[in-house]
């Protein structure tokens, strides 16, 4: 990015925070038991099961350590652990482990003796199958502790969240009207067939309506506003994005390029990232 577009940006992102956040969503409600013969059905109808074994262990959070060699003490303590489990299930099955870096937790793959063993091990408290989950506002903000922060007083306000991608809606609902500021940086590098997507349709803009989501009738111009409710969304208190009373700043970042650029499978315009001329 070339310094006079990186020092526009620096002096309107001053106190900006910026949340990424996708968690996925908790399983329904089982009981321990429930989840074991569940685990057993799985491994007796394929063969195998994909599991996240969680240790019986008291761990903190590395953040909440107060020096280096603190982490990496408990991180050895931990490694030291999942190898226990781990030569205990040695010729039952294993086909994968892999431990979960700085967590007291693994994956591992196993058969239905594997498993067996592993629902017995006394270092292991809790076994739970490794699925696909989607990840839902509704459930990932309650999961990283939003509500819990927000009673504190902490939800935001007095700060702006920078969203640096492809434009938002600030008519949205919810976004509540807080997009305070705007810009956008784009191309119009011929050789790679780019056109400028800044509504004065120069290569950069700042101010109200030069952060716009780009074109409608480009694929993925929905992902700033996306985004942006992510960060910084508000509908009611059991809905809403990380910080729901921060103001939002929307630099759209990309432009517009031809088929020909994109690739085959891709519609007939698409907007792709890019470095602003």
């Amino acid at each position: 990015m070339p310094h006079g577009i990186a020092s526009r940006l620096s002096s309107s992102l001053v106190g900006a925070l910026l949340f990424v956040l996708f968690a996925s969503a908790p399983a329904p409600a089982q009981t321990a038991s429930d989840q074991r013969e569940a685990l057993r059905a799985l491994a007796a109808r394929d063969g195998s099961v994909r599991v996240i074994a969680h240790l019986n262990l008291a761990t903190l959070y590395e953040h909440d350590l107060a020096v280096p060699q603190e982490i990496q003490r408990q991180r050895r303590h931990l490694a030291s652990a999942m190898d226990g489990v781990r030569r205990r299930l040695t010729g039952s099955g294993l086909r994968r482990f892999e431990p979960i870096e700085g967590m007291p937790a693994g994956v591992i793959e196993l058969d239905a003796a594997g498993l067996e063993q592993l629902l017995a091990d006394p270092a292991v408290k809790h076994v739970a199958l490794d699925r696909l989950s989607r990840p839902l506002l509704q459930d990932s903000v309650p999961l990283i502790g939003g509500p819990q922060v927000w009673a504190t007083g902490a939800n935001g306000s007095g700060q702006m969240v920078a969203i640096v991608d492809t434009g938002v809606d600030r008519t949205h609902p919810f976004l509540g009207g807080r997009v305070a500021e705007e810009m956008c940086f784009s191309t119009t590098y011929s050789p790679d067939g780019a056109t400028t997507l800044c509504p004065n349709g120069q290569t950069s803009q700042v101010g109200t309506g030069s952060g716009v989501n780009c074109a409608a009738t480009l694929s993925g111009c929905e992902h700033g506003t996306h985004v942006a409710g992510i960060a910084a969304g508000y509908q009611s208190q059991s809905f809403a994005g990380v910080a729901p009373g921060a103001e939002i700043l929307s630099a759209q970042v990309f432009s517009r390029f031809a088929k020909a650029q994109c690739g085959s499978g891709l519609p007939p315009t698409a907007s792709q990232a890019t470095t602003p001329t």
